[in-house]
C-alpha cells in the first residue's frame, strides 16, 4: 500500500492527492498538521525525508519526496499508458509550477492567509523555535520571516505579477490545445497542477469566474475540473 505523508492544506500535497484520486490509485494517509509543524517535530520523519518537507510517498522500500517526481513515479509504475503523462513538455510545466509556488504563491499564501491572523507572542516564539529546528535552511528562513511579519510589499507585488503571467500562459495553452486539457486529449499531471493552482488562486482572492472575458478558456477549464471527483481532495 502506498503511504502519502502530507497535509491537505499544502499546495504541493494537494497536487499529489488530486492526481492519485484522478488516476484511481489507492493510498494510505499519514497526516501531518503543518500549522503545528508536526512534520518537523516527528523524529521518525527525518528518515523519510531528511529535508523535513512534504509530500513524501513511500512505496515499499522506495521513497519519493517531490510532487512532480511523485506524480511521475505514479505514472510510470501504476498507469498502463505512461507516455502521454510523461512528456518533456508536461514535466517542464510541472517544474515551472514548483518555481511559481516557491516562493511566489507561498509568499501570497502566508501574507494573505496566515500573516493576517492574530497570534500571541507565546505562539510566535514557539513557531520561531520550531523554525530554528527545521532541517531545510531555506524553509526555516522563510517561516521565521513570515512569523515576524517581514514579507515585503515588493515581494507581494512580484508574486501578483507572476500569477497574472501564469494565468496568461494557461489561457494560451488551453486555447492552443483545442481539447479542453493543457496538453493533448487526456487529463495529465499538468491539468492537476492547473486545478490546484486555480483553487489556490481563488483562496488568494483571484476570482477566475470574474475574469471570463480575459481568460475564457481558463475559466471554462476550472468550471469543468470542479465537477471531477478528484476535486474533493481540495476541500478536505
Amino acid at each position: 500500500m502506498l503511504i502519502l505523508y502530507n497535509d491537505y492544506r499544502s499546495y504541493a500535497c494537494q497536487k499529489v492527492r488530486v492526481y492519485l484520486s484522478e488516476k484511481g490509485i489507492k493510498w494510505k494517509n499519514h497526516y501531518f498538521d503543518l500549522l503545528k509543524q508536526e512534520h518537523i517535530l516527528d523524529e521518525t520523519y527525518k528518515h523519510i525525508n531528511p529535508r523535513g518537507l512534504v509530500p513524501a510517498l513511500k512505496d515499499g522500500d522506495s521513497i519519493i519526496c517531490n510532487s512532480t517526481e511523485i506524480m511521475e513515479y505514479i505514472s510510470t509504475k501504476y498507469l498502463p499508458k505512461s507516455a502521454p503523462f510523461l512528456s518533456a513538455a508536461i514535466h517542464d510545466f510541472c517544474k515551472q509550477d514548483e518555481l511559481l509556488h516557491d516562493p511566489h504563491i507561498r509568499i501570497l499564501s502566508y501574507y494573505t492567509l496566515w500573516m493576517a491572523g492574530v497570534r500571541s507572542d507565546e505562539d510566535n516564539n514557539r513557531l520561531l523555535e520550531i523554525a530554528a529546528k527545521h532541517p531545510d535552511s531555506g524553509r526555516a528562513e522563510f517561516l521565521a520571516k513570515a512569523v515576524m511579519g517581514k514579507i515585503t510589499l515588493e515581494e507581494v507585488k512580484l508574486a501578483n505579477i507572476l500569477i497574472i503571467n501564469a494565468l496568461s500562459d494557461m489561457e494560451k495553452k488551453l486555447a492552443d490545445s483545442h481539447s479542453g486539457f493543457i496538453f493533448g486529449d487526456e487529463y495529465t499531471m499538468a491539468d492537476t497542477v492547473c486545478t490546484v493552482r486555480l483553487f489556490r488562486f481563488g483562496r488568494l482572492n483571484v476570482k477566475i469566474e470574474l475574469l471570463k472575458n480575459q481568460y475564457p478558456h481558463t475559466a471554462d477549464f476550472y468550471e469543468r475540473v470542479k465537477q471531477r471527483n478528484s476535486f474533493c481532495e481540495l476541500q478536505s
